[in-house]
């Protein structure tokens, strides 16, 4: 453990010292551009919002420490409202633009939808889903693909190793939302589940705009479970929440980081108190890196960033990074290849590695449980 320690400080310290000191020489000349796709609009508005005022402020932080290879950055922020077709035409007008690379999507279809036009291109593309399916696929590593959140192998690992040591579960439920992120999520935490010695009761699926999960609510109450898992990410989850605790069932309630915003203690109030969920970035105790990053989204949005926001910040400043270590290339190939050689990379979300065979590049050690206490998600000390 304490050689691991040491290793991974060591690791962060040079990281560090890659990052452009806040001193660096101020960019001039002709702004790079990067697009980004994501859903500000419709029933993943929550997630796509704080992803947007991330950007926006990682454009200003960039740009404060010396902008990508010596030029200004300019992030071209456009809405996809939730629609696979709408994110591959933003794709095609993005690279019209001459992008060195894209940011989304928010969701997992859009995320698709986008990157068979970005690597057409040769554009590369940093996605915001836990889905490593898209780059890890049966034909082999997508090339221009990469992720910036923690796969969903990582989550399941967390949420189900925490459902059983810390809250003694033994029958669980998974609820689980149709679109692919849901169904993919729910495959592999049942697999995981059943890994750790868990009894998986009941598996319910719902549409991803259902306002009543009454039916599949009565279902899980008959399956006798201890524990309920929310796999999904609009306002589904918050109203099981409230309906769980309406029909009064004895059960723990974990959901994955879709649920991670202040929306869904918004829409299930009271409810929500109690409610457990996996995180990766640290607001409870944040490093120095973190800190910054949430200092500076607080001061201008007056609200603290969530996973959702630290993602996108961390995919922007991973187009700097790369520049900064491959001698200031910006063309995609180069930004591909600094990626998969770099050394680790410190970010907000998670300690980076990326290699030619891991576009995600995050351990389990990046992961944290969180629980909502008094109307806020508080990190639990492990």
């Amino acid at each position: 453990m304490r050689i691991r320690l040491l290793a991974t400080l060591a690791a962060i310290a040079a990281a560090a010292l890659a990052i452009s000191p806040a001193g660096a020489a101020a960019p001039s000349g002709t702004p790079v551009t990067i697009g980004a796709i994501l859903s500000i609009s419709g029933p993943f508005a929550p997630l796509g919002e704080p992803e947007r005022n991330a950007l926006q402020a990682a454009e200003r932080d960039i740009n404060a420490t010396g902008g990508i290879a010596g030029h200004p950055v300019k992030i071209v922020i456009m809405d996809d409202e939730g629609k696979p077709d709408v994110s591959s035409l933003l794709a095609t007008q993005l690279i019209s633009q001459h992008v060195i690379g894209i940011i989304g999507g928010t969701l997992t279809a859009n995320t698709q939808a986008a990157y068979r036009v970005a690597e057409a291109a040769q554009v590369p593309e940093i996605f915001m889903t836990p889905t490593a399916q898209l780059w890890e696929t049966k034909r082999g590593i997508a090339p221009y693909l990469f992720q910036s959140v923690p796969r969903n192998e990582l989550e399941t690992a967390k949420l189900s190793l925490f459902a059983k040591d810390r809250l003694g579960a033994k029958k669980i439920a998974i609820l689980y939302d149709e679109n692919p992120y849901g169904q993919i999520g729910h495959k592999l935490l049942a697999e995981r589940a059943k890994q750790d010695g868990l009894t998986v009761v009941d598996e319910e699926q719902y549409p991803t705009t259902a306002s009543d999960l009454t039916p599949q609510l009565l279902k899980v109450q008959q399956s006798g479970a201890d524990t309920v898992f929310l796999w999904g990410a609009s306002e589904a989850p918050a109203i099981a929440t409230r309906q769980i605790r309406q029909l009064k069932l004895k059960v723990h309630i974990i959901g994955a980081t879709g649920i991670l915003s202040q929306n869904f203690i918004r829409v299930a109030g009271p409810d929500a108190e109690g409610v457990y969920s996996d995180t990766d970035l640290n607001t409870t105790s944040p490093d120095a890196v973190q800190e910054h990053f949430i200092s500076l989204y607080r001061n201008e949005f007056k609200a603290p960033p969530n996973n959702f926001a630290s993602f996108a910040w961390d995919a922007a400043h991973l187009f700097q990074f790369a520049a900064q270590t491959n001698g200031g290339k910006t063309d995609g190939p180069s930004i591909v290849k600094a990626w998969e050689t770099m050394k680790p990379y410190h970010g907000t979300t998670a300690l980076f590695k990326l290699t030619n065979k891991d576009h995600n590049g995050i351990t389990i050690e990046s992961l944290h449980m969180t629980e909502v206490k008094d109307g806020k998600w508080a990190v639990i000390k492990e």
